[in-house]
């Protein structure tokens, strides 16, 4: 018998009868499924209103501006410029006062020194020769001798003249030689008289003469003593130390080179030693490159030869605005992150607040001073710090997340969440407002439920 050839019906899609009823069957169970599924849609509830409870708890305000790590800093340099004869330090050196820095030429100020103290010695010989002057013992002997002539004068014409002669004629002559030898006596009576008066004016010149003139040889020898001192002083400032205990964070001078005198001056943080941050002035070099239009990159400590920092004395300064500064006082505890140590948690206190405000970008700021409380080795000078001042807390009290807060006008409102969900909007009294919480001061009751936009309930 030959095998069947015709393909088999077993896989054929079922005719007739029979599939409708499979296909009848298939559509009852799709509408039911899709019937369950808008019915799930439709039975959802919406989300339930956020709420939190009114709490005790904390509220802080602050405020915050970005300054930098400043330590306290010292300028240093010769008084008198010079051609550097040595240099003993380099950047990044722990120096200590009285230390050697640096060394220029002193030549011309030993030169100096030898004239002020050869102009000493002379002084010092006119002093001894005003007071070894012989004027006023002089002017006494003069005056005594003037005063035993005018005693001699005055017997020799005391003594009475020759006797009268007998013959008339012989007694006319005699008188006259008589009164002549009187008028003579007289005369010389008179002259001693005068010599006394000179001498005794001389005495009195001397006399007064002399306290002036040792006076003034005194006074030379002082001049000339305080020359010999500050040419020792111009020959030991030809040896530059340091002022402090410090760190060399700037250098500008190699040995040969000519360095002028030190005339600048570090702007001080209020109430402590840092400096204010602040780029340093740019070097000649620099000015030049910018004329040229290439890279100004400013010179570290400008113009000043050495620059030392203490490190042990590291302070953030930072500039307020105004509107913020006039809520800052000595005392206030601070927060400070920098941004080179993320990971640093310091703290501080407000040292002090500038009296006087500094444009700043044309706007007016005020320096503030603080102290750090805690330290960490990777700070440096002229890092980024940012410090936020609490300028404002309060602990205890009963609180409200200030996303619940309504506020218009003078009036501030929360919407209180009963039983039932029923939502009601009540007023109360604020106090202190924070960054996220403000203080209840009347009008809530601890663990009143309220309405926080946004989420579900908690």
């Amino acid at each position: 018998m030959a095998a069947d050839t015709t393909p088999s019906r077993a896989r054929q899609r079922p005719r007739g009868p029979r599939a409708r009823a499979i296909r009848l069957g298939a559509l009852a169970v799709s509408t039911l499924a899709a019937g369950a599924v808008l019915a799930a849609c439709g039975s959802s509830t919406p989300a339930a209103p956020r709420t939190v409870a009114v709490a005790r708890g904390s509220v802080s305000t602050a405020v915050s501006a970005v300054g930098s790590v400043s330590a306290g800093q010292v300028n240093v340099g010769f008084p008198q410029g010079g051609q550097l004869t040595s240099v003993a330090v380099k950047v990044g050196d722990h120096v200590t006062r009285d230390q050697v820095l640096a060394t220029i030429d002193d030549f011309a100020a030993r030169q100096a020194l030898r004239q002020a103290e050869a102009q000493l010695d002379a002084q010092n010989a006119n002093l001894e020769q005003a007071e070894d002057s012989t004027s006023v013992d002089g002017a006494e002997a003069a005056l005594a001798q003037a005063r035993r002539v005018l005693a001699a004068t005055e017997r020799v014409a005391a003594q009475p003249g020759p006797a009268a002669g007998g013959a008339a004629g012989g007694a006319a002559t005699g008188g006259a030689g008589a009164g002549a030898s009187q008028a003579t006596g007289a005369l010389q009576v008179e002259q001693a008289r005068q010599g006394v008066v000179s001498a005794q004016n001389n005495l009195d010149a001397a006399e007064a003469q002399r306290p002036h003139t040792l006076d003034a040889a005194r006074a030379a020898v002082d001049g000339a003593r305080a020359g010999v001192n500050t040419a020792r002083e111009n020959l030991a400032n030809t040896t530059l130390r340091a002022p402090s205990d410090g760190v060399v964070t700037a250098l500008n001078g190699v040995v040969g080179e000519f360095v002028g005198t030190s005339s600048g001056t570090t702007a001080r943080a209020p109430g402590s030693d840092a400096a204010i941050p602040g780029a340093p002035a740019a070097s000649a070099a620099g000015a030049a490159g910018a004329t040229a239009g290439g890279a100004t990159p400013t010179r570290p400590g400008g113009a000043q030869f050495v620059v030392l920092d203490d490190p042990a004395a590291l302070q953030v300064v930072v500039p307020f605005q105004e509107s913020d500064a006039a809520a800052i006082a000595p005392g206030q505890h601070v927060d400070v992150t920098v941004d080179a140590i993320p990971d640093a948690a310091l703290g501080g206190t407000v040292q002090a607040v500038a009296p006087s405000g500094a444009a700043i970008s044309n706007v007016v700021n005020y320096y503030v001073t603080v102290a750090l409380t805690g330290g960490d080795p990777r700070l440096r000078e002229g890092q980024t710090a940012r410090a936020s001042v609490v300028t404002g807390h309060v602990d205890g009290f009963l609180t409200v997340p200030n996303a619940a807060v309504r506020r218009q006008g003078t009036s501030s409102s929360v919407v209180v969440v009963g039983p039932g969900g029923r939502q009601q909007p009540v007023r109360f009294t604020p106090g202190l407002v924070g960054t996220d919480r403000t203080q209840v001061l009347a009008g809530l009751q601890e663990n009143q439920q309220i309405l926080v936009t946004g989420g579900r309930s908690r």
